[in-house]
């Protein structure tokens, strides 16, 4: 990471939660350049753990021959890409549907950028308040989007876990 411009501490924990048995998150923490990243495997799909993990592996192999922002972001997007391949690839090979959500985020200097698929967010905390940073990638909200729900009725919609976009 080129300069300190940020103080960060980093804690990782992942939790099966309430719906699923088994747990299909994973986690990057590359502080050393300024990466952290969550993958979701997408429940109700085949090896949802592996395909979170195919994503968190390929950021651990992040190219970091350059310090520069713009190059390191690319970067971090081209990881995320060739993991959407390789994630594709054993899918058509074993016949099966996987995929996951990824939420990565790079500080380098006074910047940081974000990059993601699906609904896993990116959120800011300044002061004592939360700031949504990313836009879920789901069937809700395009429906949102195009004024066709409101927020009240996005609340809680049978269609809320339905994904537009995602990685595999």
């Amino acid at each position: 990471m080129n300069g300190a411009a940020f103080r960060f501490e980093a804690v990782a924990l992942s939790d099966v939660g309430l719906v699923r048995s088994a747990n299909e998150d994973s986690f990057c923490t590359l502080p050393q350049y300024g990466v952290w990243a969550v993958a979701d495997g997408m429940g109700g799909h085949a090896r949802g753990e592996w395909a979170s993990g195919a994503i968190v592996e390929s950021l651990t192999h992040l190219d970091t021959s350059s310090t520069e922002f713009d190059d390191l972001l690319g970067a971090m997007a081209t990881s995320i890409h060739t993991a959407n391949a390789r994630i594709h690839d054993e899918a058509t090979a074993t016949g099966s549907r996987m995929g996951s959500t990824v939420v990565a985020l790079l500080l380098n200097g006074r910047r940081f950028g974000i990059v993601w698929a699906g609904d896993s967010r990116a959120y800011l905390l300044r002061g004592d308040q939360l700031h949504r940073l990313t836009k879920d990638h789901s069937q809700v909200q395009q429906m949102l989007d195009r004024g066709l729900l409101s927020e009240a009725e996005a609340q809680g919609h049978p269609m809320g876990h339905v994904l537009a976009r995602a990685v595999g």
